[in-house]
């Protein structure tokens, strides 16, 4: 754990102690006992952000939650992948009342802000929201006795303006951002001269940059970032973490959607080492959140929170030195970089993550794990990938996985699928593919009246969440040069549609069926059902109005969830009965089902070889090597004494979907 940043603790030590830190102020502020305050509203809107995870998400689990010191100052950062929503999980993870560093722009939003204020949100400017487009066009020129690679200044340009006001526009610190189609991503200069209106100096950060321009035209439009004072944002934080509350943060800086951590802002750096300098002993922790399809409705998220990390004394004073001052924070970043990567599933791309999750997939084979073993052998594939991603045995198993996988697709199956597909041919497994069928058809015929009302309320909520999110994402996506799909808005946005449109929905259908009932009472009378509720209408009326809710937000999410699980099945239960009658489908099943093993047999043999290689990584296994063989299946064995070269087809991509 050292050698991620991360903080030792021996099994004696109490969880909520700080960094250890010299000095009269620190002693003193670790022997008070922080006061204990009751907000009503935050513990309220944290029930009620419960209720709503509940509703969203079929699973939340959450991990070494015994991390969080249960009173003192603290300051909680966490990945920013499912925008808004990445709060109500950081509160359910932290059980304690925390106010939020939040952009100053969401403040403004209807629900959004009202809750923030509530919860005590701390505003924070950010540079991206105060963007604008400046005033003519501007040309570069290198300026020879500056280029070159300077840690500090970079490489320097003079910027000559056409009909700009750079000394109004402009201020020593900002950023000029270069606007070009040919251009993929925008090009950033700081600003670190102004000479007049048409001329000014600006910085790229590499030589790279510098080259890069060459391929661009000649003038080019551009925009301004000003130069945020953040002071007192710090200021109120530095009140907060002195009274003992919690602090949470996002440094990615904003929400995104893709499968690797954006880079960290400095800004958490400098709350942390500010504290710790005034003597204020802070406890920070990364949080991370893995979302499995989090912006579909009834997915699963994991948490895992990791240790506090060690933020040593000679930081601290190299942070009270002004000149050493962005040294501290760097390293400090650079530590916080690592602990957050490691508790989160990471990837250069969706498609190398899937790779991944198959291969732990493959590893676990049938071994059975408790949700923190389950994410932890899920973070150490992600996080060994990283290192050993360019040996050439992982490069040519993650070639094998993924002509794999590519198998599966073309046949309609899944990984899992395979993985519990039944003997192919058998009269059994015909019996139990029927069954399985049958039964899923007669649960939907079942569950349709039950589920009728709520669906009723639901479908102008799914009518308006087809028109809004669409325009909401790609709202976000124009806003954004991280994004990829804007993905991340989509729970958040849901979220927040739900909590307008449901309250009016349900009093407006309540008052109708209300309407209905007086309308229709005189033959409510004359029928025996009717008669038993007109006879106890005083206390069935307002019953049926608090069952409601419960109906609404938890019975019918729940049956459309087991419904939509049993429905996913069915492309394997049919495929199981067309091996009965094909032998083009019993032929791909078995080979289907050989590949696999073959493939459980490679992985788990290389991770053993590797682990060979770095010993100090196999001292802490989640699943003994015993234990990996013990659940191989007899055909599995035979396999591993034999040849392990696939078989699938060199083109599976031209194979013709059988199914």
């Amino acid at each position: 754990f050292e050698g991620i940043g991360l903080r030792p603790r021996a099994e004696s030590e109490p969880l909520a102690s700080p960094p250890d830190l010299a000095g009269e102020p620190t002693l003193k502020l670790l022997d008070r006992n922080w006061p204990t305050k009751f907000n009503f509203a935050a513990k309220l809107l944290r029930f009620f952000g419960k209720f709503c995870l509940h509703v969203l998400f079929s699973r939340v689990e959450i991990v070494n939650t015994e991390n969080i010191p249960s009173e003192g100052p603290c300051i909680l950062f966490a990945n920013h992948s499912n925008q808004f929503v990445d709060a109500l999980v950081m509160m359910k993870t932290a059980e304690r009342d925390i106010s939020f560093v939040i952009a100053e722009s969401s403040m403004h939003k209807p629900i959004i802000g009202t809750v923030a204020r509530l919860l005590g949100a701390v505003p924070v400017v950010r540079p991206q929201d105060q963007v604008f487009k400046g005033k003519g066009t501007i040309a570069l020129q290198s300026l020879p006795a500056f280029v070159q690679s300077d840690a500090k200044k970079g490489v320097e340009v003079e910027i000559n303006g056409n009909d700009t006001n750079f000394l109004k526009a402009l201020h020593v610190g900002c950023f000029l951002i270069i606007l070009n189609e040919n251009n993929p991503r925008n090009i950033k200069l700081i600003i670190t001269k102004i000479i007049s209106d048409i001329k000014a100096i600006g910085a790229l950060n590499s030589t790279d940059e510098y080259k890069s321009m060459n391929d661009l035209d000649i003038v080019f439009e551009y925009s301004v970032s000003p130069k945020i004072n953040h002071k007192e944002m710090f200021s109120v934080c530095y009140e907060r973490l002195s009274n003992g509350d919690v602090i949470g943060i996002f440094p990615e800086g904003g929400s995104h959607d893709r499968t690797e951590l954006l880079p960290l802002k400095a800004g958490t750096t400098h709350l942390a080492l500010g504290a710790l300098s005034q003597g204020i002993p802070i406890t920070l922790l990364p949080i991370g959140m893995n979302y499995f399809q989090g912006h579909q409705f009834r997915s699963k998220t994991f948490v895992d929170v990791g240790m506090p990390i060690l933020i040593e004394q000679r930081l601290v004073e190299m942070y009270r030195d002004p000149s050493t001052r962005k040294e501290a924070c760097s390293q400090l970043l650079d530590k916080m970089t690592r602990a957050l990567d490691y508790v989160c599933l990471t990837a250069p791309d969706f498609a190398t993550l899937k790779k991944i999750r198959t291969a732990r997939r493959l590893y676990q084979n049938k071994a059975k794990l408790t949700t923190k073993e389950y994410l932890d052998l899920n973070l150490r594939f992600s996080y060994f990938f990283k290192l050993w991603k360019e040996e050439p045995e992982v490069k040519q198993l993650f070639m094998s996985i993924d002509d794999y996988l590519e198998f599966c697709r073309s046949q309609g199956l899944k990984d899992k699928q395979v993985r519990d597909l039944p003997p192919s041919g058998s009269m059994t497994s015909l019996l139990q593919s029927i069954f399985n069928v049958v039964f899923t058809l007669t649960l939907s015929l079942l569950a349709l009246p039950l589920g009728f009302a709520g669906t009723f309320v639901y479908i102008p909520l799914m009518l308006a969440s087809r028109y809004v999110i669409p325009h909401q994402m790609k709202k976000a996506l124009a806003k954004s040069e991280v994004k990829v799909a804007a993905r991340d808005v989509v729970a958040s946005q849901n979220l927040v549609l739900a909590l307008k449109l449901l309250p009016i929905l349900y009093f407006v259908y309540v008052l109708l069926l209300h309407q209905i009932v007086l309308l229709n009472w005189n033959a409510l009378e004359n029928h025996w059902l009717g008669s038993v509720f007109v006879r106890n209408s005083s206390w069935v009326s307002p019953l049926l109005l608090l069952v409601g809710p419960v109906y609404l937000f938890h019975f019918c999410p729940v049956l459309y969830e087991k419904l939509f699980r049993r429905w996913r099945l069915m492309p394997k239960y049919i495929y199981c009965i067309q091996t009965v009658f094909t032998s083009e489908h019993k032929s791909a099943a078995e080979l289907l089902r050989e590949e696999r093993r073959k493939l459980v047999i490679r992985v788990q043999n290389l991770v053993e070889d590797l682990l060979k290689k770095t010993p100090e990584l196999g001292t802490r296994r989640v699943i003994s090597r015993n234990k990996l063989l013990k659940q191989r299946s007899a055909s599995t064995k035979r396999l591993a004494k034999g040849d392990l070269a696939s078989n699938i087809p060199v083109n599976t991509a031209k194979i013709k979907k059988t199914n």
